[in-house]
């Protein structure tokens, strides 16, 4: 399954990751993994200039800069991810998370 977590600090997402392997369909030929792959990429490269650090080891993960030019891009990928989950609830999980700690 892929799993992509959205942290939210003080109304913005601060922190992305997405790992895991969906298991729809051969590797290769996974049109659930291709769909989120091509939308976290194309998000990714949108915001090249606010990212603070990328982390690889178990999947993606991106620290952005929290700021309020990110919002449109961020939720236009959670609300193309949350479509797939939809239709593919046994293959991918979004969850979005608010910091406890922000105001």
């Amino acid at each position: 399954m892929i799993k992509a977590t959205f942290k939210k600090s003080d109304g913005y997402v601060s922190c992305i990751s997405i790992s895991g392997h969906a298991f729809h369909s051969p590797i290769g030929t996974d049109i659930v993994c291709a769909g989120v792959s091509a939308l976290f990429i194309t998000i990714v490269n949108e915001l090249s200039g606010e990212i603070v650090d990328v982390n690889s080891n178990n999947g993606q993960s991106i620290i952005i800069e929290p700021k309020r030019k990110n919002t449109i891009l961020i939720t236009a990928l959670i609300h193309g991810l949350q479509s797939i989950e939809e239709q593919y609830p046994e293959n991918i999980k979004v969850e979005v998370i608010e910091d406890e700690n922000s105001n």
